[in-house]
């Protein structure tokens, strides 16, 4: 049986009303010595840790600058998944999350979810069409070898698929890390979250993927709206907010 992980990044809860009283007029950008701090009407803001909210890129800290920008009366911090993931980034090195990041990543490695076939034939096809490219390009690019099981069976990965692995996130910065772990949660695997970030998936088909396994439980059983609707949704939010933030950060003006 699979395992399912929540994420150690905060990321946004859609069922959840999380609102305070908005207590700003305007929200910008001012270019610092360490990089790109956003501000609240003149003032920085800090993250959970009280440290400043300073981006390697302008771009990065424009936009979520603008993620407070847009709120209205009330902000509602499950809207704002760039400061969210940055915020965790930033505080990375104060709170010691890292190693448990790493384990949440290996973890799914060993449950990855595009390795799991449906015992039905044509279900099966499906999800050999969908993950095999995926597979593929985890093997070629990063060394990662993964087998395919169905049942209750789990993939036979090999220790030197997780040493290759380690020696990946070994290179990741605290940004890449954290979107790494955030969509590799999102999607239950690794190899997408992976996949993802480099630009062998893109947004949607990394939903998709993630998707698969909902999206034929719907098919056979009905959609349940203000379910079914909300959980893809929420999953749309994070896939997309991971990648927008290494893309941004990343981003050469």
């Amino acid at each position: 049986m699979r395992r399912i992980f929540r994420s150690f990044v905060s990321m946004p809860n859609l069922k959840t009303g999380d609102y305070m009283q908005k207590f700003y007029k305007h929200a910008g950008v001012k270019e610092t010595e360490k990089g790109f701090q956003v501000l609240l009407d003149g003032r920085g803001i800090k993250t959970p840790e009280r440290n400043n909210v300073i981006l390697p890129t302008e771009i990065l800290a424009l936009g979520v600058a603008t993620e407070w920008q847009v709120q209205d009366k009330f902000i509602r911090t499950s809207s704002m998944p760039l400061f969210q993931l940055s915020a965790t980034a930033i505080d990375l090195s104060h709170t010691g999350i890292r190693p448990q990041l790493t384990e949440r990543i290996h973890q799914f490695l060993q449950n990855d979810s595009i390795c799991y076939r449906e015992d039905e034939q044509e279900k099966s096809d499906r999800q050999t069409k969908l993950f095999t490219p995926v597979i593929n390009h985890v093997k070629e690019k990063y060394g990662i070898e993964l087998s395919t099981c169905s049942g209750f069976s789990t993939p036979q990965i090999s220790k030197e698929s997780f040493d290759n692995l380690q020696k990946h996130i070994e290179t990741l910065d605290s940004f890449e890390i954290v979107a790494l772990e955030a969509a590799t949660t999102i999607a239950k695997s690794t190899s997408v979250g992976l996949s993802l970030l480099d630009g062998f998936l893109s947004i949607e088909n990394s939903l998709k993927c993630s998707r698969l396994e909902e999206d034929l439980q719907i098919e056979a059983y009905g959609k349940v709206e203000g379910h079914h609707d909300l959980d893809e949704l929420s999953s749309l939010v994070v896939l997309a907010a991971a990648k927008t933030l290494i893309s941004f950060k990343n981003f050469n003006s």
